[in-house]
């Protein structure tokens, strides 16, 4: 596959909108013909009878927008005339590009971003092995014989060995539908009312009463507190927890319903669930229209619900109390909610899946949290570099590497206490030099960025004083540049894998 290519014909072809794609007209036309093909997930969901009425596909993978300025998730395809014997799906969490030197202007051209990351050329190397016929090492891409296609689940995340996995083993015992834990509430309380309403636009914690917006409406649902508010139409359904006592505040019935859970202990979890990802495929397949996607409430009454033990409803809790900023959790203290699911005991796949995903959610607050940490670091860094004070700049560059690497290491470490992270057979600390070769071996999938760690280090060995005298080295600009650059990525790659 030549990658340049496929992005080549990308470029020829422009998305009007979620619903117009001319790239998509030219393959339904005949008027493409090229083999390989990058939609977006909309289009190839919403027409895949047509789309593959005439041809088959051995791959389904998702990848970022290689383009500078488009911020749209691709499926890419492999079309072929013969219905083939696999299939490789697979989702790339990496980065595509390098930073860019020079920015791409901003006008409304398709720029492809340049100097492809080792992580992703790599990636594609296993897709061209998979055309090949050779084996795939990757571990985010999954061969499966071709039976296992299914044309109303076009997301590759139906594909991973997890979720083929739960399929099989899913129980009646392992779930409960929505509507035998949940009042399902779509008809109005109220109509022709003048009175606070919540829309998507205010699904942000914590909600502030003062700014929701007032008008006439129509049809309305009076909310009360514990209430999950569901939002209908769009690409993917939404859900907000109504956690407050303000009791004249509505939504507009139509596109949204309530969801009140009978057991108020897992209404947090409930909602977590409800906006999984992962969860979430079910709706994909059960969405109604054409042009706009929508849910009734016989969709959501049939949803299969995992059922929780008492670890993920505490961990479902933490999240959201953290979440609504009704609770404040160091970074240590997340460390230990990681920690504990390491070890936690799941009757089935299904729990461990939503478990994880409980724990992303949570390790994306510790990202904050460490971000907060460090920001300040972060500024000091760029006055030195426009002080033209480099070493300055690559010394701060370091100490931040190491405090980020070694609070990354602690989540596998199984320690709260910073000081007994990366301790050697002999007690004494290691080296940062292998802490970073520690965290190569245990970062999964393969961390790339561990190379960038290792040109920080040796860069900030360079300025050590004793180095300084004894080489007199001189750092230029272009070097410390590159060497922030390098620091903001590896921070990337830990947020990334959280």
């Amino acid at each position: 596959m030549n990658f340049e290519e496929v992005l080549k014909y990308r470029q020829k072809y422009p998305i009007i909108n979620s619903n117009k794609d001319e790239l998509f007209d030219a393959i339904i036309n005949e008027s493409y013909n090229y083999d390989y093909a990058l939609l977006t997930m909309g289009i190839v969901s919403k027409s895949a009878e047509k789309l593959f009425k005439n041809r088959y596909t051995d791959m389904i993978i998702q990848i970022p927008s290689p383009f500078a300025w488009v911020g749209i998730n691709f499926i890419l395809l492999h079309f072929t005339n013969t219905k083939p014997s696999k299939i490789l799906t697979g989702i790339f969490n990496g980065k595509v590009s390098e930073r860019q030197s020079k920015r791409p202007p901003c006008d409304g051209n398709w720029y492809v971003l340049e100097n492809k990351t080792e992580d992703f050329t790599v990636f594609l190397n296993n897709i061209d092995m998979f055309i090949n016929n050779k084996k795939v090492e990757r571990k985010d891409l999954t061969v499966n014989d071709y039976s296992i296609f299914d044309i109303s689940n076009l997301n590759p995340a139906y594909y991973t060995e997890q979720a083929i996995k739960i399929r099989n083993e899913l129980k009646e015992s392992d779930y409960k539908l929505l509507k035998d834990i949940a009042d399902i509430v779509s008809v109005p309380t109220d109509k022709d009312i003048e009175g606070k309403f919540i829309d998507s636009k205010h699904f942000e914690y914590p909600l502030v009463y003062d700014k929701l917006p007032v008008a006439k409406i129509t049809r309305a649902i009076r909310l009360i507190k514990g209430d999950i508010i569901g939002l209908l139409v769009g690409d993917q359904p939404k859900f907000y927890l109504y956690n407050n006592d303000f009791k004249d505040v509505f939504i507009k019935a139509g596109n949204y319903c309530i969801i009140r859970v009978k057991d108020k202990k897992i209404n947090n979890y409930l909602v977590t669930y409800l906006n999984d990802e992962k969860a979430r495929l079910y709706f994909t397949s059960a969405k109604r229209g054409i042009y706009i996607p929508t849910l009734t409430k016989s969709d959501f009454g049939e949803l299969k619900v995992i059922i929780p033990t008492d670890e993920m409803i505490w961990n479902a809790d933490e999240s959201m109390e953290y979440t609504m900023n009704s609770k404040k959790l160091s970074p240590y203290e997340i460390n230990e909610l990681i920690r504990n699911s390491y070890n936690a005991d799941y009757r089935n796949e299904s729990q461990k899946m939503i478990n994880e995903d409980i724990m992303s959610a949570i390790s994306k607050m510790k990202n904050k949290a460490i971000r907060e940490l460090i920001n300040d670091d972060l500024n000091e860094v760029e006055i030195c570099f426009d002080k033209k004070a480099y070493k300055a700049a690559i010394i701060l560059c370091g100490s931040i590497l190491e405090a980020v690497l070694l609070d990354w290491l602690s989540e596998y470490e199984n320690t709260d206490d910073i000081l007994d992270v990366a301790k050697g057979e002999d007690g004494r600390d290691l080296e940062l030099n292998k802490i970073i070769f520690k965290l190569k071996e245990l970062v999964r999938p393969y961390w790339y960025e561990s190379s960038k760690a290792h040109e920080i280090r040796k860069t900030r060995n360079m300025v050590h004083p004793k180095e300084c005298i004894k080489n007199n080295t001189k750092v230029t600009l272009e070097e410390c540049r590159k060497i922030i650059n390098d620091l903001n990525d590896i921070i990337e790659s830990k947020e990334r894998r959280s």
